[in-house]
């Protein structure tokens, strides 16, 4: 019998095998983020709550194991309720924030106005010119109120979105036992116990990661309100709320966050009263994100800093604010996946803060 004759790839070869699945997976990814911005209506609200629950479910275990079999159902109604309260809760300062935004906008808008009307005649006699047609002190007020229409439409949004994901949440604590049974019966056992390991470790860095930001952002919050609310800047607790929330968006969202108090002191009270407040909070960002965050969350994510911020910037552009704010956990998850899954372990090594291979417990 003649001898089989065994070819190996040239390495021309191999170089177009891996071009083509480098530019697969480019054209792969972009059509995944085309198709999460096309469907964020529902893919965001669904992500949000995937994490709202995996966050309360250690609550609901708790409960689960300390009542008596009778009253198991117990466990997911104090979970919901508890999640209910805390929703109430922000709601309702949420609600006085906006009433009393509503009832001073205008008067920021005639102070804005009449600031302007200063800097056009200024301008004016130091010979600068400027379109009196498109920057009149009318059009400068019809902005800063149409601005303010904006943001209080925004927050109601906000809430009805807040609604949606608590739904979501609490129909996925529901059936979560569920499927881990489904998932058990569906795939060998060895495959099955892999793939739950993983999402177990998901979700212990997520929820380190939401608890550590939770009580960091509530502590930057309370000490920026006090600040504000010291030197009798309006709106401290709707800026306080606001440096709550962005404070999920590392390195960028307490920057963006402070810009808003700062123009109110500038427009409300003078220069100074605005350097003042920009000291303020660059002090709590400072220590917080230097010396409390590092303690208590180490090199738990494993990002790369580097991808961290490209990665709020395309979560950003694919769903606003609200992919910024996701943007940590989501590529959390990704990186742990990955890190799983042996083909794509290079790309998880890529995206990690280390140079050595990120955990891994088991082979998916």
């Amino acid at each position: 019998m003649p001898e089989e004759v065994v070819t190996h790839p040239t390495r021309g070869e191999e170089f177009r095998s891996r071009a083509v699945i480098v530019i697969l997976t480019v054209i792969t990814t972009v059509l995944v983020a085309a198709a999460l911005k096309a469907t964020y209506v529902v893919t965001m609200p669904l992500v949000y709550a995937f994490f709202l629950a995996m966050l309360v479910r250690p609550v609901q275990l708790k409960l689960y194991r300390v009542l008596p079999y009778r009253l198991h159902w117990l466990s997911f109604v104090i979970t919901m309720l508890l999640i209910l309260a805390v929703l109430a809760v922000a709601a309702l300062m949420i609600w006085i924030s906006i009433d009393l935004f509503r009832r001073t906008v205008a008067q920021y808008a005639d102070r804005i106005a009449a600031y302007w009307t200063n800097l056009l005649e200024f301008s004016r006699q130091a010979g600068i010119g400027i379109p009196r047609d498109v920057l009149e002190s009318e059009t400068i007020r019809g902005i800063i109120l149409g601005f303010g229409t904006y943001i209080i439409s925004s927050i109601w949004s906000l809430l009805v979105l807040l609604v949606v994901v608590l739904f979501l949440a609490l129909l996925m604590l529901l059936e979560v036992r569920d499927w881990q049974r489904k998932i058990r019966q569906s795939f060998p056992k060895e495959k099955s116990d892999t793939f739950i390991a993983t999402m177990n470790i998901v979700a212990e860095r997520i929820r380190h990661y939401l608890f550590v930001q939770t009580f960091i952002g509530f502590v930057a919050a309370v000490f920026a309100g006090v600040w504000l609310w010291f030197l009798g800047v309006d709106f401290a607790l709707l800026w306080a709320i606001l440096f709550f929330v962005l404070n999920y968006i590392p390195n960028v969202g307490p920057v963006l966050g402070g810009i808003p108090p700062v123009v109110v002191a500038l427009v409300q009270f003078n220069l100074a009263y605005a350097l003042l407040v920009i000291a303020g909070l660059l002090s709590i960002q400072q220590v917080m994100g230097n010396f409390v965050e590092p303690r208590m969350l180490g090199r738990a994510l494993q990002l790369s800093p580097t991808f961290l911020v490209i990665s709020i910037f395309a979560w950003g552009w694919i769903w606003g604010v609200a992919g910024a704010i996701a943007a940590v956990p989501i590529m959390v998850t990704i990186l742990i996946l990955f890190a799983h899954i042996p083909f794509l372990r290079p790309i998880a090594l890529l995206m990690s803060r280390s140079v050595e291979k990120p955990l891994v417990k088991t082979d998916l």
